[in-house]
């Protein structure tokens, strides 16, 4: 392996391990990858969760080359303190979160949580990829003049750009939606050319009940996937 290639490398290893420990601490591995979903999380159902969407002929979407592999997964933040708190499916790209949830009352009237989960990938040589469509589940359950927000964030480590989903609640609201983004062209985030790289998702929540803090208000991220990916030579 070239020396730069190598020092390249451990610059992403370093970038995303900074990150991580400004988020909360590092975790270890997932004790189990494929347990299956918990009762009353159903984080996509059979018609949105991009099972027909796989089977279509896309240009955007292509079978990954020969060498392409996830080597591990980590996971760390307040929104899941513990590696059971989410199941990383990595066949499917998806995490299902079992407890990212902020609600009012108790504590603060304004409050945050986040979960953050890192995929480390093996690029072949000469290929670069980039996530072209994502989706989120979200619910809300709020009083009137309570506020809240979901924020997906997919991103490669040591690259500046992100991928980013939104999701803004104002009470009264009572709902649950599963939402699929296609990621315009020329907004695409590759990632390095033919080396191993760390992609990661963040989940994030906000509250707001300080309009209304006795108010009873719930908000929750349920799941977040890449349904599609993009790949081309470099």
């Amino acid at each position: 392996m070239h020396s730069g290639s190598t020092s390249r490398q451990v610059d992403t290893m370093l970038s995303i391990h900074t990150f991580l420990k400004s988020q909360a601490a590092l975790l270890g591995l997932l004790a189990s990858l494929g347990a299956p979903d918990r009762e009353g999380d159903e984080p996509f159902d059979p018609g949105d969760s991009g099972a027909e969407r796989e089977g279509e002929s896309d240009p955007l979407e292509a079978q990954p080359p020969k060498g392409f592999s996830i080597e591990s997964v980590t996971v760390g933040g307040s929104g899941c303190p513990n590696d059971s708190d989410v199941t990383v499916e990595k066949k499917r790209f998806r995490a299902v979160y079992h407890k990212m949830v902020l609600k009012n009352p108790p504590g603060p009237a304004l409050k945050s949580t986040n979960c953050l989960v890192s995929l480390s990938l093996r690029i072949p040589a000469g290929w670069q990829v980039a996530p072209a469509e994502v989706g989120i589940r979200t619910s809300a359950d709020l009083d009137a003049r309570i506020t809240a927000r979901a924020t997906s964030k997919y991103f490669f480590a040591g690259d500046p750009l992100s991928v980013t989903q939104k999701k803004e609640f104002k009470g009264e609201y009572h709902d649950e939606e599963v939402h699929f983004e296609t990621i315009p062209e020329d907004s695409l985030v590759w990632s390095p050319c033919g080396e191993p790289t760390i992609f990661a998702f963040n989940a994030s929540l906000q509250l707001n009940a300080t309009k209304n803090e006795d108010g009873k208000g719930e908000v929750r991220v349920k799941a977040q996937r890449i349904s599609k990916w993009r790949w081309r030579k470099c």
